[in-house]
């Protein structure tokens, strides 16, 4: 299913290579059935594509999850993060309302598509993204700094939706990439 949900575009490649081999064989038929069938053909493809614009998989949830989180960070936006953060995530609920106040973003920008795994089997079902950040922070008594670490989060899909449990530092320097990183 994620052929036709999360591959846009080889889903419209694989459309319009089905319509032009139809179309190509109306062109040297000329028969009613082949421009049937090339008929049919446009319709089916538009509806693919329909449903791959209306269904949100779990991994596109997720993505759009951590970009939004990414931009309440940058806006220094603490109520916003914390409707993402799962109700059973008390150390990081107690971390967010401890160092936030503390701190000014500048930037927090997501640097690489995040790599999402889906557990799909597990109850509930859970995820891990891995990705690159930039993040940019300062305090009342220190200039800013810049941190781009790579980034594992860890979600589960409550009732609500998917929300984040906990989150591990990978690595910190930009020149080392932990094994198996994006």
């Amino acid at each position: 299913m994620t052929l036709l949900t999360e591959q846009p575009l080889r889903l419209a490649l694989v459309c319009l290579a089905v319509i032009v081999a139809v179309g190509a064989v109306y062109v040297q038929t000329r028969r009613p059935a082949a421009a049937k069938a090339l008929g049919g053909v446009v319709v089916m493809s538009l509806l693919l594509i329909l449903v791959e614009r209306l269904v949100e998989t779990d991994v596109e949830a997720i993505h759009a999850l951590l970009y939004e989180m990414a931009d309440d960070i940058a806006h220094n936006d603490r109520k916003a993060l914390l409707e993402h953060v799962s109700p059973s995530a008390d150390d990081l609920r107690r971390s967010i309302e401890g160092v936030m106040p503390t701190l000014h973003f500048e930037e927090a920008k997501i640097t690489t598509t995040p790599d999402v795994r889906v557990v799909s089997s597990a109850d509930p079902p859970a995820a891990t993204a891995t990705f690159r950040a930039r993040v940019s922070a300062s305090t009342a008594m220190t200039p800013e700094a810049t941190a781009i670490p790579f980034v594992d989060v860890h979600l589960l899909k409550e009732a609500t939706g998917w929300q984040v449990l906990n989150y591990t530092i990978l690595a910190t320097n930009p020149g080392l990439e932990p094994e198996g990183a994006p």
